[in-house]
């Protein structure tokens, strides 16, 4: 992009511009198909590839205040290596404090992954390091889940998410592995602000102090929150969850640790060294070995050995050392609700009772997801359709099923408990309730269509045997498919006892899919007409070869929701039991000369003999000449069944072409026709 070309009229033209130049060079973040993002609530930033995330790590642009990010996509580092945080990096290594551009906008992972993140300055003393560096006091990061970090350093503040949080993160995951030096944490290495929902498998490792699963050194508030991976420290101040919980910390409430700890000194199952806080409904189950172990729940706590008010309805395993910080639970208490009286087990917490210690609900996704779609189905002849949890169901499970913890199959029903369902919109709820009472719910409704529901079409045909006029009852067949030859059936057939007089016959069709109920049959897309015979005593269907193509009118007819009778009546469908005729412009047989033989309406036709595409009818129709873009036609060859039609809009005139199968173009054909305005 050619800067040159600008003209900058304001400030606020000179931001613009710059944003242009951004997307041009690399990534658009969003900028496509006329949606122009600007970082509002309401139109933010997109990531929706690698190039994205490079535009949005490479420019503070999009870090500033107030500014929306949404990643939409996975995003793979897979060969990336990086010397420092991928956002917001310290700037001055050899300065103490962070001396960069923190994070503060908004980032909203939606759930998805950065994977594979790798960050390496082994030699250097680069601090502040994982995805983000500094998350100012107004930043957020939420939904997000860093998969399989690698970060290896001698460094501070050292997170799998985040360095140094200031603000607020929000269900956030991590996994991998971690080192530095000092205030090293499976998802953040220095807390200030708020941490919630959040969980860290990541094995952590620091050479010095402050080294926790989740977290190395908290000055802020965290709630149900969990941390799983093991934790080693070369000195002081290790946790399961939280390395260090220093001053002016807040409170820490509905987490846990389960995790093998290691270090020297102030190890602690769920806290190593404890300053400020209180502790509530949180607990630790520290894997064995013990050796460094100076408590089961907190290693140290500098504040007062004796402080009952510090840890409020928090447990660790009897196994551990017994500091009294906390109340030691034998492994059989640690696995039964009545052991944690106070707790939330609606809304919070999840437990196995008898088989396995609390797990938090949010956190590690243990409460059943109900999944509902809407039913779109048919009914029988009385009137009714039966109704299955498959036709309701769109996938609900249950995590832990899934995950092979429980033998127990979750329970699924639907209400009303009556499968049965009349024609019309029923409201169904369908609950998901696994074997600790868990449930989740969601709601759909179910659509009953009775055939004569769905726009229908005549077809008009002349059937003949031996080369005589067919004549009596027969039973036909009536099938679509995709191609002229093999291709796919579409929708169901359509049996019809069909009475034919003097070879003419003619039938109403009302073609139904089952699979796409909710969608109009003729989408648009080329589609033919099989039809069988059978008659008296021979069981057996005759197919007419070939498939007749179902051209322009019959579309036409399905979109206004018209059905047409060859004899002029028209019969138009607003809505079920309520219709209302409609009086066609013009109707008639026509000779195969361009004769009119009989009709209603003030037309005229008129036969062009030429060669290809120059050979057709033209039927006009005086005082109305924007037929190409108001009218509607149906037109049915009356005699040779060896050819097939479709017709054409031009200008003032319907052009009505016919085709002798083997390809030839001699047009020449008796036919009815009916033209009509929607």
């Amino acid at each position: 992009m050619d800067n040159k070309k600008y003209v900058v009229l304001s400030c606020l033209g000179l931001l613009l511009i710059w944003i242009n130049v951004l997307y041009a060079r690399n990534g658009n973040m969003g900028a496509h198909d006329g949606y122009v993002p600007d970082g509002t609530v309401q139109t933010p930033f997109y990531i929706e590839d690698i190039d994205d995330f490079q535009e949005f790590y490479n420019n503070t642009i999009f870090w500033v205040n107030g500014t929306h990010v949404k990643l939409l996509t996975n995003i793979d580092l897979h060969g990336f290596i990086f010397q420092h945080a991928v956002i917001s990096s310290d700037d001055n290594d050899e300065t103490d404090g962070f001396q960069g551009y923190r994070y503060a906008g908004i980032f909203d992972g939606c759930n998805n992954q950065i994977q594979n993140l790798t960050i390496d300055t082994t030699g250097s003393h680069e601090n502040y390091l994982g995805l983000f560096g500094n998350i100012d006091e107004v930043g957020e990061v939420r939904n997000l889940l860093i998969v399989n970090i690698q970060c290896e350093s001698n460094s501070s503040s050292v997170g799998g998410l985040c360095g140094q949080n200031n603000g607020k993160i929000q269900n956030c995951h991590s996994s991998g592995t971690v080192s530095g030096k000092t205030s090293v944490g499976g998802l953040v290495g220095f807390n200030v602000g708020y941490l919630g929902l959040c969980k860290s498998t990541v094995s952590v490792e620091g050479a010095e102090n402050d080294i926790g699963g989740l977290i190395g050194k908290n000055t802020g508030t965290v709630e149900n929150s969990s941390a799983t991976g093991d934790v080693s420290a070369g000195n002081d101040c290790a946790g399961g969850l939280i390395g260090y919980n220093n001053a002016n910390s807040k409170h820490i409430s509905n987490c846990y640790a389960a995790n093998a700890i290691t270090g020297k000194d102030e190890i602690g199952g769920l806290i190593g060294a404890y300053l400020s806080g209180i502790v509530t409904n949180c607990y630790a189950k520290s894997i064995p070995p013990f050796e460094d172990l100076d408590g089961g729940l907190i290693g140290k706590n500098r504040v007062s050995p004796n402080c009952s008010d510090c840890f409020n309805n928090s447990y660790f395993i009897n196994t551990a050392p017994n500091n009294h910080q906390g109340v030691a639970l034998s492994q059989e208490q640690m696995t039964l609700q009545a052991s944690y009286p106070g707790w939330d087990f609606t809304d919070i917490w999840y437990l196995q009772e008898g088989i396995d210690c609390p797990k938090l609900i949010d956190v590690d996704n243990l409460r059943p997801v109900a999944k509902c779609k809407n039913v779109h189905l048919l009914a029988d002849d009385s009137g009714f359709a039966l109704i299955t949890l498959a036709d309701v169901d769109a996938g609900s499970y249950d995590p832990e099923y899934q995950n092979g913890i429980t033998l127990i199959e979750p329970l699924i029903s639907i209400e009303p408990s009556d499968l049965m369902f009349g024609i019309g919109e029923h409201a169904v709820t369908l609950t998901i309730r696994d074997a600790s009472g868990l449930e989740d719910s969601c709601q759909t409704i179910v659509h009953v269509y009775n055939r004569t529901d769905f726009p229908g079409f005549n077809y008009q045909g002349r059937l003949e045997k031996a080369g005589k006029a067919a004549q009596g009852a027969f039973n036909m067949i009536f099938s679509f498919y995709t191609k002229k030859d093999g291709g796919t059936q579409k929708g169901l057939d359509i049996e019809k006892a069909v009475f034919v007089t003097d070879g003419a016959f003619s039938v109403e069709l009302h073609p139904i899919d089952p699979d796409n109920l909710d969608k109009p049959f003729f989408d648009g897309q080329p589609c033919w007409l099989e039809m069988q015979v059978q008659r008296g005593d021979d069981p057996a269907y005759y197919p007419i070869i070939p498939r007749q193509q179902i051209k322009y009118s019959p579309y036409a007819i399905t979109a206004s929701n018209v059905s047409c009778p060859r004899n002029g009546d028209i019969l138009k469908e607003y809505t079920p039991g309520n219709y209302q005729s409609i009086v066609p412009v013009a109707y008639g047989l026509v000779h195969a000369d361009g004769t009119i033989v009989s009709g209603s309406g003030n037309f005229t036709c008129q036969y062009y003999d030429g060669s290809y595409p120059n050979n057709y009818y033209a039927i006009r129709i005086n005082g109305h000449n924007d037929v190409d873009r108001d009218y509607m036609t149906l037109v049915t060859p009356y005699a040779e069944f060896g050819r097939t039609y479709w017709v054409d809009q031009d200008e003032d005139r319907i052009q009505v072409h016919f085709q002798y199968l083997d390809g030839s173009f001699e047009t020449r054909c008796n036919f009815y026709f009916i033209v009509y305005r929607p």
